[in-house]
């Protein structure tokens, strides 16, 4: 995946647009709802904060975070998506 599409953030994200690749070395951080949040190691955006992920049954792909701390903060987003 191109990092056009892969480095898009918040509202204009395409969930779907991940890197698989990336998943094996994640780390689960904690349950949410009825989803997961990992951190990825592999993208490191501010201050080398981990790249955070949101996965849910009803999300196709996953959502992605600049950091766990955004993450949290998108918290009711997460529980009620678009």
């Amino acid at each position: 995946m191109p990092d056009e599409l892969y480095f898009v953030y918040g509202l204009e994200q395409d969930s779907i647009h991940y890197r698989g690749e990336y998943v094996p070395d994640t780390l689960l951080v904690g349950y949410w709802d009825d989803g997961v949040a990992l951190l990825n190691p592999h993208v490191r955006i501010d201050k080398g904060e981990w790249e955070a992920w949101y996965l849910a049954p009803g999300l196709p792909g996953a959502n992605r975070y600049r950091s766990f701390w955004d993450l949290a903060m998108d918290e009711p987003r997460m529980r009620y998506p678009r």
